[in-house]
């Protein structure tokens, strides 16, 4: 497995639990799975279906509270294919995303951080 390095990520992340659509450039068949975190930059997927890493992904969500779907095309930059399937998953680097859908990933995020700190 290899993981992330905390010390390299640019934006703050929230915990999230959103159905998350995607498929890669070669399968376009898509997997619907669990997203367990968001940041502007990228994405935690759960899911049985982990894409090697380097693969290039395209994302589908709903952002809570907002009738809004975020499309993004991202690179899967590390990847947990052991161990139970309730644990695989993979986090994904967005590398195309829309500024109409960052500007509402940000005010997102910065409404879940503040709400976070209010408890």
């Amino acid at each position: 497995m290899t993981t992330p390095d905390d010390h390299q990520r640019r934006f703050e992340r929230v915990d999230v639990q959103l159905r998350t659509i995607y498929h890669d450039e070669i399968d376009a068949d898509e997997s619907d799975s669990l997203m367990s975190n968001l940041s502007q930059g990228g994405c935690y997927i759960r899911t049985p279906r982990v894409l090697p890493s380097g693969s290039t992904i395209h994302v589908k969500f709903k952002v809570p509270g907002l009738d809004v779907t975020v499309e993004a095309v991202g690179s899967v930059r590390w990847a947990n294919d052991s161990g139970p399937t309730e644990s695989r998953g993979m986090g994904v680097q967005f590398t195309e995303i829309s500024q109409d859908a960052l500007l509402i990933l940000k005010q997102y995020i910065a409404g879940q951080l503040e709400s976070s700190l209010l408890w």
